[in-house]
């Protein structure tokens, strides 16, 4: 697909997606930084008539460790926030039950004092 400039742009290959990641990974099985990404892709297309001018990343995988604690925290901070939630009801149904015996009690007094 041209553009006004007069290149090209194609759409990410599987290919290249698949050769860069390779490329980024470290001895420690980490990735690197996604500004490191952009060496090895314009290494990868130099022996090509492409130009890398930029890379874009998307639908970034995270593993399966970090997805999972991701998802605890959020279940946990969701529990801690209904509970609090349920703390608060119960001190305004305190409340509410304490009104409602002062005013039994003061209904009483007044029975009894005429």
């Amino acid at each position: 697909m041209a553009t006004s400039s007069g290149y090209c742009t194609l759409p990410t290959t599987t290919l290249l997606a698949t050769k860069c990641s390779g490329a980024m990974a470290s001895s420690q099985g980490r990735a690197h930084p996604i500004g490191d990404a952009v060496s090895p892709i314009r290494a990868y297309a130099a022996a090509s008539p492409f130009v890398v001018s930029s890379v874009v990343v998307g639908n970034v995988q995270y593993p399966e460790e970090v997805a999972m604690a991701v998802s605890r925290k959020l279940a946990l901070t969701q529990d801690l926030q209904r509970k609090d939630t349920e703390i608060e009801i119960e001190r305004k149904e305190r409340t509410k039950r304490e009104v409602q015996a002062e005013g039994i009690a003061n209904a009483m007094l007044i029975i009894r004092g005429s």
